[in-house]
């Protein structure tokens, strides 16, 4: 989560950022959203209502992260999905999934060719 927030911050991206389901490991990626809480750019929520969300999905410039709506809500509004990690792996996917390693470099990368 910290090569993402550091990218975007780098990119000067507007960004919602969203806390994490409660998988393994949760702490550590909240304490790495809280880090950025600061900045400008970037609202954190700890949750949001999901007709809302949708609404933000439709009308962002791409997703970011390990989430399955990147896999499955996305695909439905051609936002891109720049998906980070393994959790996705396996899984039917569309057009609009970019898979990207967790590197603040590879992601701008991804950034500028979305």
């Amino acid at each position: 989560m910290k090569e993402i927030l550091s990218a975007a911050v780098k990119q000067d991206e507007k960004a919602i950022v969203f806390y994490p389901c409660s998988d393994p490991g949760y702490n550590g990626i909240i304490k790495a959203i809280n880090k950025f809480k600061n900045n400008k750019n970037i609202k954190i929520f700890k949750s949001i209502e999901f007709p809302i969300f949708l609404t933000l999905l439709e009308n962002c410039s791409f997703l970011i992260g390990n989430s399955s709506a990147g896999i499955i809500e996305a695909p439905y509004f051609y936002t891109p999905f720049i998906n980070i990690g393994l959790r996705q792996a396996g899984r039917e996917r569309g057009n609009n999934v970019i898979d990207c390693e967790p590197n603040k470099t590879k992601i701008l990368k991804t950034i500028d060719k979305i």
